[in-house]
């Protein structure tokens, strides 16, 4: 691989849709073995070079991997991965990650739900996007300009099958040669009172 290829965008999205792929499949390791390129080597797949400075692949990497929590497990798909839109769901006690990977040279547009929260709910959900049309104003290195993580809207129901659990619903647009990992943090869902009001929960949060 050449240090080009290894710089650009579209080589750090096909390998994130390469692992997304993977854990899909249940896959419970997924072994990158070029980590830095080696100064006796014309070889440049490390995901840092010589100097150990990143390259975009190792910044791709970083916009999924540093927010998997351990004992992740697949969820079980409802959507279909094609050849140019890849999607993984992985689920632990207290996270829920989706990593959209578009390889195609149009959006890749998706409406998704989730249910079976049972006695959990989201406390708070975000998008980290690689290469989705925008610039970060905020990144502390060239390399990671291109990563942009904000704050990400979804909507809840009742689910149909339990009026006692959420359904969450979501949409989300990735550009050609982009991604976007969405991360929706879990917390145990407080218990209803008969007669409490938003005002009381609040002052009890104060205590």
């Amino acid at each position: 691989m050449s240090n080009s290829i290894a710089q650009s965008p579209i080589i750090g999205v096909r390998l994130l849709a390469n692992l997304f792929l993977q854990y899909s499949h249940t896959f419970t390791q997924s072994i990158y073995k070029s980590i830095k390129d080696n100064p006796w080597s014309t070889t440049c797949s490390g995901m840092a070079d010589r100097f150990g400075k990143p390259k975009q692949i190792m910044v791709a990497f970083s916009t999924f991997l540093p927010y998997l929590a351990k004992e992740s497990f697949a969820i079980t798909k409802q959507w279909s991965n094609g050849d140019e839109c890849f999607i993984v769901g992985l689920k632990s006690d207290s996270r829920i990650i989706f990593g959209i990977a578009n390889l195609g040279s149009k959006g890749c547009s998706r409406s998704l739900s989730l249910s079976g929260l049972e006695d959990q709910e989201v406390s708070d959900a975000f998008s980290v996007t690689y290469n989705n049309g925008t610039v970060s104003m905020v990144a502390t290195d060239p390399s990671e300009a291109l990563v942009v993580k904000l704050p990400f809207d979804y909507d809840v129901f009742s689910a149909e099958s339990d009026n006692e659990s959420d359904a969450i619903e979501f949409d989300v647009t990735v550009s050609p040669n982009a991604s976007a990992t969405l991360v929706f943090n879990l917390s145990k869902k407080e218990e209803s009172i008969p007669g409490d009001t938003e005002k009381n929960r609040a002052e009890r949060s104060e205590l």
